[in-house]
């Protein structure tokens, strides 16, 4: 049994998948103007039934998550936009294969801050296509427990850099985007951490207020170590503390999402998501997401900045649930 239980720890330390990648390497290539911004809060549900190890499925329990994301972007100048912002995650592993110690593994619900995240995005074309670069940072933002199941994150230091671009096609009410990031995470046990994160999106406006998105989003892994079903018994003991830290991690996630303006100001968006395939990483077996953008920023501002900031909080409802 002592075998299984560390053969189950396996599971790793993050419980929210999409949210466990900086939000800024899936940032929006259409800008706020300047002076404007918004206020999203999105709340999202996941759960996690099985772990790729290293790219078969095994069920060693389950793990549910709540997160709320807190996130504010505002319009520096026409052409350069920051955000902030800070998930807070309530996690419970249900299982009979807790990490040992046990310490968040204890069936019970724990909740805490994850990392805080910062970012820049500064457009460099504005046509037909549209190109924006972008860099961003995650930093935990406390030392938080990450070696169980029902941790809230990994506790490393990211750094994301990448481009996006994207379409409006006007005549068909479609917006087509995509983005690519490089980062490069702080190392634990002097194992670098690099990796690629990649998305697609299309979002079709049924009507000028009402949206639906169809969105994929993807992880590959450059560096770190593969996991297997028997790692707890074959890893050094110190190794295995920090598999989640160190391990090559790759997914491929589908998903979808609608929106509805309520007025220029206030947007509600809900969105869905679920894991196709991975390597040493959780499944997202179900992430459910609801949430409302505010904009603000000074009166009578052009269209374009409204439909911005409804594309952009959009956005931020399909992409950043975690993890």
């Amino acid at each position: 049994m002592e075998t299984l239980r560390r053969n189950a720890a396996l599971l790793g330390a993050v419980v929210v998948l999409l949210l466990s990648a900086p939000a800024v390497a899936r940032a929006q290539v259409w800008l706020p103007a300047k002076g404007q911004g918004a206020v999203s809060v999105l709340f999202s549900n996941t759960l996690s039934k099985e772990h790729f190890l290293p790219d078969r499925r095994f069920d060693f329990g389950h793990i549910d998550a709540n997160t709320v994301l807190l996130d504010l972007t505002y319009g520096v100048t026409d052409r350069l936009t920051v955000n902030v912002g800070l998930p807070i995650v309530a996690a419970r592993y249900r299982g009979s294969f807790p990490h040992r110690p046990v310490t968040l593994d204890d069936g019970a619900w724990h909740t805490n801050t994850q990392d805080f995240r910062f970012g820049v995005r500064y457009n460099v074309l504005d046509g037909p296509v549209v190109i924006t670069p972008f860099a961003g940072s995650s930093l935990p933002s406390h030392d938080y427990e990450y070696f169980a199941h029902a941790a809230p994150g990994r506790a490393l230091n990211e750094f994301v850099a990448g481009v996006g671009a994207g379409r409006l096609f006007a005549g068909l009410g479609l917006v087509v985007q995509g983005t690519y990031a490089y980062s490069v995470s702080e190392s634990a046990l002097d194992v670098p951490r690099r990796f690629s994160l990649a998305s697609l999106e299309t979002a079709y406006f049924i009507t000028p207020g009402l949206r639906v998105m169809a969105i994929t989003s993807s992880r590959i892994g450059h560096t770190g170590i593969d996991l297997l079903p028997n790692s707890g018994a074959v890893l050094p003991a110190e190794v295995f503390r920090h598999h989640d830290q160190i391990s090559r991690e790759s997914f491929l996630n589908v998903g979808g999402g609608i929106a509805v303006s309520l007025t220029d100001s206030i947007e509600l968006f809900g969105g869905y998501t679920t894991t196709v395939t991975g390597r040493n990483t959780h499944a997202t077996n179900r992430g459910v997401s609801l949430g409302v953008g505010w904009g603000f920023g000074q009166p009578g501002a052009p269209a374009t900045a409204v439909a911005a900031r409804r594309q952009s909080a959009l956005v931020k409802c399909l992409c950043r649930k975690a993890g």
